[in-house]
């Protein structure tokens, strides 16, 4: 099995699913639990300092998911939602949920093809921040530019002399993951630093960066360790850092600059089980996902992996 790396070599475009910019409306409906679902959640909630959410990117039914959490996680102390957005767009976002400027962050109008920078989680983030909620906002992702730099430093050094860059090994994708999810919690502690320490995180990433615990079956996947989650829990022991692996049955999801099909598997409602020594703390399991829609044109390179994922494409 072959890691795939990220790169920003050339941009190509794909038109669906995009709708304009100038159109955008900002709907988001929050997703119905069931009550001895949502009550599992919330009893795990209540007993975390930060709860972390892992996902498949590129769904409509995450930010929905967390748009129905806000109330009850507010009463819970929760006042802080975390994004898996590059540190870099941080500024930029919270002057647009301002209402400081109208300009949306690159990162949403002219989105990776990850599924990350979609118009569900840019609309949450702006339900999260406005009242009666009035949540911090987090961008704790390690920025473009730092991934860049650090990319382009490994490829010349294995540069052979060829107009191609060569293949990177899994030993460099396994090293690049790593520091990422380091990046990452380094992110998470100095803002929160800034926070009260009453205040509570919900964050949203993908599912291998909310592994609280190192059991995966697949020695590939296992050296992956420590994860976002982990290094939060190793840096903050005081910290109660919990998670919930969200599962989808069937539907599609939108991810590597296309829509993605998942895998067809009966589910009548959603349905929350104990996660066991596996990953996390919980798996919400969820019977259909709908593709994200993007505020533009996907950049993805040719013939590269956008999201980046050593196993599944779709947790990067």
């Amino acid at each position: 099995m072959r890691l795939h790396h990220s790169a920003t070599v050339i941009a190509c475009l794909y038109l669906f699913p995009a709708i304009h910019s100038d159109s955008y409306a900002g709907d988001l409906k929050p997703y119905p639990l069931p009550s001895a679902a949502r009550a599992r959640i919330e009893n795990l909630a209540a007993g975390s300092d930060i709860l972390i959410l892992g996902e498949i990117h590129g769904t409509q039914e995450v930010p929905e998911l967390v748009a129905s959490l806000l109330d009850p996680l507010t009463k819970l102390g929760y006042h802080t939602l975390a994004l898996e957005v590059p540190n870099n767009y941080q500024a930029s976002l919270l002057k647009w949920l301002r209402g400081e400027t109208e300009r949306i962050p690159d990162f949403f109008t002219h989105p990776n093809g990850d599924g990350r920078g979609n118009a569900q989680l840019l609309t949450l983030a702006r339900i999260a921040a406005s009242p009666p909620f009035q949540w911090q906002i987090i961008c704790f992702d390690e920025s473009e530019r730092v991934h860049e730099k650090e990319r382009r430093f490994r490829i010349q050094k294995k540069q052979t002399g060829k107009a191609d860059a060569p293949n990177l090994t899994d030993d460099d994708m396994i090293a690049d993951w790593r520091e990422r999810d380091a990046t990452m919690a380094s992110n998470m502690l100095r803002e929160a630093k800034s926070f009260k320490a009453t205040n509570k995180i919900l964050a949203i990433c993908g599912n291998l960066h909310a592994r609280t615990t190192n059991d995966m079956q697949q020695p590939l996947l296992s050296k992956l360790w420590p994860s976002f989650a982990g290094m939060l829990k190793q840096r903050r022991p005081a910290w109660r850092v919990s998670s919930v692996n969200i599962e989808f049955y069937s539907g599609a999801y939108f991810n590597n600059g296309k829509v993605q099909t998942l895998p067809k598997r009966p589910l009548e409602h959603p349905v929350v089980q104990s996660a066991g020594q596996t990953e996390g703390d919980l798996v919400l399991n969820l019977p259909m996902g709908r593709p994200a829609t993007l505020l533009g044109p996907v950049q993805v390179p040719v013939g590269k992996a956008a999201a980046g994922s050593p196993a599944k494409a779709n947790q990067r």
